[in-house]
């Protein structure tokens, strides 16, 4: 499995990527990537992965959140 994220910032976007075995794998090292991209991490960023977590989980593709959007590629 490949994660590919974007993470929209004020000062353009970012682009990353990482390739994992599992979901959660994935989610982490997204989690972790999107925390050292967005230096004022609040709670709403906290819930917005929650969703994007769990519309990866439910078999989705494709989220988009607040600020950022994740794309996962086999």
């Amino acid at each position: 499995m490949r994660l590919t994220w974007t993470i929209a910032l004020r000062s353009g976007p970012a682009v990353g990527s990482a390739e994992a075995a599992t979901l959660d794998e994935c989610t982490t090292q997204l989690e972790l990537a999107l925390k050292e991209a967005l230096p004022d991490w609040t709670p709403e960023h906290t819930e917005a992965l929650a969703r994007v977590r769990s519309a990866l989980a439910g078999g989705r593709r494709s989220v988009t959140a607040t600020a950022f959007m994740v794309t996962l590629e086999d």
